[in-house]
């Protein structure tokens, strides 16, 4: 449960019979996609290396509760990851010392944010992050859509919406600028039958003020950032510095491939890359911060 509504997600166990209590890694996927979308090869590479794994939806998408549908909340988001790792501590033998957090563009972001402010993580992973600084002010086009739209919800009419990806690069969708999310999405949307092409309009205003990239010098459990020297929406050299300003031990591993590729033909090396990272850090041996 999050904010009194249900998460839906999957709890993966290679035996859940053996001791000692085995290591957890959280996970949850990026700006709209839900866990159909991949997620379960990650999870089943993580859980070959010896690891639990909780993959969940976030709020307003998918399978989990919440409204307004369709809605990118970051701080929501935030919460729901955090109610994952205390739900995962009520479960018998899983290791509530030993936690780890994927995740990946979005929550990419979140991830990092999660590494500075939640002590009860021990190791991250975040993979093409999102990582914007954020503006002060969103253009006035989209205030006055805002305003508009604030009027339409108050009369009673579902918020205004937008499409995630479109085949057209100046098509409009939240996406659009990177002309590889059309064909992820819709190659996967047959075996994600929950995931709708659309977000609310306010998803969009919500980046203007979300900055994972000033939580990077705080970050406090060892991190493994994934990048993509030819990321159109996670841009490489803004991930390089983010993680340049980590102070804790950390690693960039740079892939010579675009966004969504993370997902394709590089998906061998990157999620061998988190489970090592993970091993390192989640073994009972491991240095303690």
């Amino acid at each position: 449960m999050s904010d009194n509504l249900p998460l839906a997600g999957w709890l993966y166990r290679a035996d859940p019979g053996s001791a000692p209590p085995a290591p957890v890694v959280v996970m949850a996927h990026g700006f709209s996609a839900v866990k159909e979308m991949e997620l379960p090869r990650y999870a089943e590479v993580f859980v070959d290396a010896g690891f639990a794994v909780v993959v969940f939806d976030h709020p307003c998408f998918g399978g989990s509760g919440g409204t307004p549908r369709q809605e990118v909340n970051p701080e929501r988001q935030l919460r729901a990851y955090r109610d994952a790792i205390s739900w995962v501590a009520g479960i018998e033998g899983l290791d509530a010392g030993r936690i780890g957090v994927w995740g990946t563009s979005f929550s990419g972001g979140h991830a990092l944010v999660l590494a500075a402010t939640d002590e009860r993580v021990r190791a991250v992973v975040a993979q093409v992050p999102y990582i914007a600084s954020g503006v002060d002010d969103a253009p006035v086009e989209l205030l006055e859509l805002l305003a508009a739209d604030d009027e339409r919800v108050r009369r009673g009419a579902d918020p205004l919406t937008i499409p995630v990806v479109t085949d057209d690069p100046e098509g409009g969708g939240a996406l659009s600028p990177d002309p590889a999310a059309h064909p992820f999405f819709t190659r996967l949307a047959a075996t994600a039958p929950t995931w709708r092409n659309e977000v609310t309009l306010r998803s969009i205003a919500r980046l203007f003020a979300y900055r994972p990239i000033e939580h990077a010098p705080h970050i406090q459990a060892p991190t493994l950032v994934i990048g993509a020297r030819d990321d159109v929406l996670s841009p490489f050299d803004g991930v390089r510095h983010a993680a340049a300003v980590i102070r804790v031990p950390h690693e960039l591993l740079e892939l010579p491939c675009g966004h969504f590729d993370v997902y394709q033909e590089y998906f061998g090396v990157g999620s061998e890359a988190a489970a090592g990272w993970f091993t390192r850090w989640l073994a009972p041996e491991s240095p303690v911060r």
